[in-house]
């Protein structure tokens, strides 16, 4: 009664969408026994679900074909071809994806229920927000909620009740909701945004590199890491362009940052683990005061006993090896976690400009299959446990334009500056 089974002429169809529906009313509207029985009734979801979409994707086929030849066999089209009885089954079949895509209202407010729960549970500002009188005016457009647009007005809500600037709710690893209101951001940067800038940055990139820069210069540029992306391969790729920078002879390091959007810091660190050297690099701090450690451990990058990546060791590099950060207003979130752990590291000194200001670590919850929550949960601290609440500054400034000569990069010619301040070498 409630989904309206018996009225919906693809029944078969949308088994699975029905099983995902039941589920999330269950998770948001149950008393609190059902917390004793979530992983039963998610088992036996799952297992019949797939069961079902399995089967529903035979009949489906089945069905279809036939449809297609009883319309012939009442000559309401003339015998079609191979390519057009192939070109009729696509659009059939389109229509029943776009069908079994199509989320219903109470869906959509189950997942608004359950991303309000965690918003208000996780939250890093969950005290500074009164959620009972948020919820109370949030509720009108919830009440309204048809189609993902509709969702994504109260998501905003809650966004921009946290002030958080960092949150984002997630659909298909797509933004959907974030902060709009920016009068009330908790960090105002009054810098001036390049377009253009901020494309290469997140688009253009060029990709993780490195290059040798003098005999002794090694240069390495981490850019963002998106949530699709393999870690291994990731950390694998920064790791093998130090090592081989080091077998070229490299003992001198300059670190790019400023074309690193975020994302996940886990493979950016394991990557350069070596360049940090083991014992502590930084952490977190959460709302409650309750602190986090990050730490090279044997090589690896690790926050708290959490060690996701296994590289081997080498290549061996000095503790007090030179290096050279470059940083620019478009390193943020998880650039500015790789940027955090080398601040305080010894013979380290930081060139171009502070950082974007996303200082804090995010954590990333399902509140369905397709739908995510992303929110700030802790503020970023260093090695000496200094927290940086506004960005991370730069020792040096020097402008940051696109530039990939790297003999008319400011930035990098600056670091080389300092990194061989009597013999300047001939660049490459």
């Amino acid at each position: 009664k409630d989904f309206k089974i018996s009225e919906n002429p693809y029944f078969f169809c949308l088994s699975f969408q029905i099983f995902n529906e039941l589920f999330a009313e269950l998770k948001v509207y149950g008393n609190e026994k059902r917390k004793n029985l979530n992983f039963c009734i998610e088992s036996i979801a799952i297992a019949i679900s797939i069961s079902m979409a399995i089967a529903t994707s035979i009949l489906l086929y089945i069905a279809i074909e036939i449809v297609i030849e009883i319309v012939i066999a009442i000559d309401l089209i003339n015998q079609p071809s191979l390519p057009m009885k192939k070109q009729l089954l696509f659009f059939i079949l389109l229509f029943f994806i776009q069908t079994l895509n199509a989320q219903s209202p109470d869906t959509l407010k189950a997942w608004f229920y359950r991303g309000f729960d965690m918003a208000k549970e996780y939250s890093l500002y969950t005290q500074e927000v009164n959620w009972d009188s948020l919820e109370t005016e949030l509720d009108p457009y919830v009440q309204k909620i048809e189609t993902l647009e509709d969702l994504r007005i109260p998501l905003v809500g809650i966004i921009n009740a946290l002030r958080d600037h960092h949150g984002r709710f997630l659909y298909k690893f797509q933004p959907l909701a974030h902060m709009t209101d920016y009068s009330q951001s908790r960090n105002k940067d009054n810098r001036s945004t390049s377009m253009a800038k901020w494309q290469a940055v997140n688009h253009d990139n060029g990709g993780h590199f490195s290059k040798l820069l003098q005999d002794d210069v090694g240069y390495i540029r981490v850019v963002g890491v998106g949530p699709q992306e393999d870690i291994q391969q990731v950390a694998s790729k920064i790791r093998d362009g130090m090592a081989e920078l080091a077998k070229q002879g490299a003992e001198k390091w300059v670190l790019d940052l400023r074309y690193n959007g975020g994302g996940n810091m886990y493979p950016m660190l394991e990557g350069l683990a070596p360049l940090l050297g083991d014992g502590a690099v930084g952490g977190a701090k959460m709302g409650n005061g309750q602190r986090v450690a990050w730490h090279i451990q044997n090589g690896h990058f690790c926050r708290g006993g959490y060690c996701p990546l296994e590289l081997p060791s080498s290549p061996e590099i000095k503790s007090d090896a030179k290096v050279a950060v470059l940083l620019s207003k478009y390193t943020v979130s998880s650039g500015e976690v790789v940027a955090t752990c080398f601040k305080g590291r010894k013979n380290t000194r930081f060139f171009g400009d502070a950082s974007g200001g996303y200082l804090t670590e995010t954590n990333w919850r399902p509140i369905s299959e397709d739908l995510h929550i992303s929110i700030a949960v802790s503020r970023y601290m260093d090695r000496w446990g200094n927290i940086y609440d506004k960005n991370i500054p730069v020792d040096e400034k020097v402008p940051f334009e696109v530039e990939e000569d790297s003999s008319k990069d400011q930035g990098i010619q600056a670091a080389l500056n300092w990194l061989t301040p009597k013999t300047q070498k001939k660049g490459r």
